[in-house]
């Protein structure tokens, strides 16, 4: 491995150029995504890429993230490392723009997941061209109820095309100069509105149950808590006395 990293560009340079020819240049699409690699010990190094941060699996970790780049066939074609603790709306562009400047791709519409959704992030893939001048076509996928921005116009496609529905349904309109896709799933959103009511029925019963205790002290009731000391104190006594 250590033979591998110094000779890491040249490596890159000669499986690339078995790839070339396996890459479709009119029209390709690539997928994204970064997972984490929880790493044990506790030692370091100079450049150590194991860092603490948030895991996939959830909780700190110490641990490092590995972004990796397919074609649409599945086929892997990039993977970078990253420090542990990276914020994945910071890998995007250096890594579309090295996947680009390798393979002489004419068009990339690039798929990510909804932990690169941001609206810095936008503004950095607008900045993306291929090597021939073409601008960087992506699709990112984000919750609808993450941006309070996109309230006014679900409502709108909710009322218009959702409402009533019984099956799959799919829908689009402009948003901020982007093409807004909104899929909508009546079953899932119903069982997603059921967990949220069952939720706030618990909070509701949880306050309700803390504001009596609150009127109860405020009327001069007391609680007793734990069981009573029945003749503890007076067996102490006579042992001490003893």
């Amino acid at each position: 491995m250590d033979d591998l990293i110094e000779a890491r560009e040249g490596v890159d340079e000669v499986v690339a150029s078995l790839l070339r020819p396996l890459i479709d240049t009119e029209l390709s699409v690539v997928f994204y995504d970064l997972t984490t690699i929880r790493a044990e010990g506790l030692s370091e190094q100079d450049g150590d890429v194991r860092r603490h941060g948030v895991s996939k699996d959830g909780g700190i970790r110490r641990q490092l993230v590995l972004g990796v780049v397919q074609t649409a066939d599945g086929l892997p074609i990039h993977h970078e490392v990253f420090d542990g603790n990276v914020a994945e709306t910071k890998t995007l562009r250096g890594t579309l723009e090295r996947v680009m400047a390798r393979f002489p791709i004419r068009r990339v519409i690039a798929v990510a997941d909804r932990g690169l959704m941001s609206a810095d992030n936008l503004e950095e893939l607008g900045k993306i061209s291929t090597p021939s001048g073409e601008k960087l076509e992506y699709i990112l996928a984000v919750p609808r109820r993450r941006y309070g921005d996109f309230v006014d116009l679900l409502a709108t496609l909710q009322e218009r095309h959702f409402d009533g529905a019984t099956s799959e349904g799919v829908a689009d309109t402009r948003w901020s100069d982007h093409r807004l896709v909104v899929a909508h799933d009546p079953e899932r959103a119903a069982e997603r509105t059921a967990r949220r009511d069952r939720t706030i029925k618990a909070l509701e019963d949880r306050a309700a149950e803390w504001v009596g205790k609150l009127d109860g002290q405020d009327s001069g009731e007391t609680r007793t808590r734990g069981r009573p000391l029945k003749g503890t104190i007076g067996r102490a006594g006579s042992m001490g006395a003893r």
